[in-house]
C-alpha cells in the first residue's frame, strides 16, 4: 500500500492521530474538571529545618507498626475521627486534615507548627508554603523512613540502602 497523501493508509493514520489527540484533550479536560493535577513537592521549603526527628513513644526502636484507628485528638468520638489524620512534626499531636474539621491547620496557625505528615499516604505538608514537601530531602528523609517502617514494617524501597556496599 502507498503512504502518499490521499491514500487510504495515510487517511487511517491521520484519523488515528486525530482521535488520539482528541482523547488526550478530553482526558485533560475531564481531569481538570475534577480538580485532579500532578503534585510537584517543594524542594526548597525554609521550614524543613524546624522538623524534629525524635519519635519517642510514637515509633518504637523495633519499628512497631503505627496502630490502625489513630484518632484526631480534637474530634469527638466518631467514625470520622480516624480518617485522614496528620501528625505535627514539631509536637507530634495527631489531628485531622482539611477535609474533616481542619484541626491540623488550626493547630499550625495557633502554634506556628508548620509541618506535618499524613498517616494515610505519608505525604509531608508545610502550611506556610502551602505545599507538599519532597521527602527525599535530607531534612525529611529520616522522618519519612521512620514512618514508612512504622506503617509497612520495612524501609521504603525508593531510598538507597545505607548498608549497601559501595563499589
Amino acid at each position: 500500500m502507498s503512504d502518499h497523501p490521499g491514500s487510504s493508509e495515510s487517511r487511517a493514520s491521520g484519523d488515528a492521530s486525530a482521535v488520539q489527540e482528541l482523547v488526550v484533550i478530553g482526558l485533560r479536560d475531564q481531569l481538570g474538571e475534577f480538580g485532579l493535577h500532578a503534585v510537584q513537592p517543594k524542594t526548597d521549603c525554609p521550614h524543613m529545618s524546624l522538623v524534629q526527628a525524635a519519635f519517642e513513644g510514637l515509633v518504637s526502636k523495633e519499628g512497631a507498626v503505627v496502630p490502625e484507628g489513630i484518632k484526631c485528638s480534637n474530634c469527638p468520638d466518631s467514625a470520622n475521627a480516624v480518617d485522614n489524620n496528620w501528625i505535627c512534626l514539631i509536637c507530634y499531636e495527631i489531628l485531622c486534615g482539611r477535609d474533616k474539621a481542619e484541626h491540623m491547620m488550626m493547630h499550625s496557625v495557633e502554634n506556628g507548627h508548620l509541618t506535618c505528615i499524613s498517616f494515610d499516604d505519608l505525604s509531608i505538608w508545610c502550611y506556610a508554603c502551602d505545599s507538599y514537601l519532597d521527602h527525599f530531602r535530607p531534612e525529611l528523609s529520616p522522618i519519612y523512613q521512620q514512618f514508612h517502617i512504622a506503617k509497612f514494617g520495612s524501609p521504603s524501597p525508593a531510598f538507597p540502602n545505607p548498608n549497601a556496599t559501595k563499589i
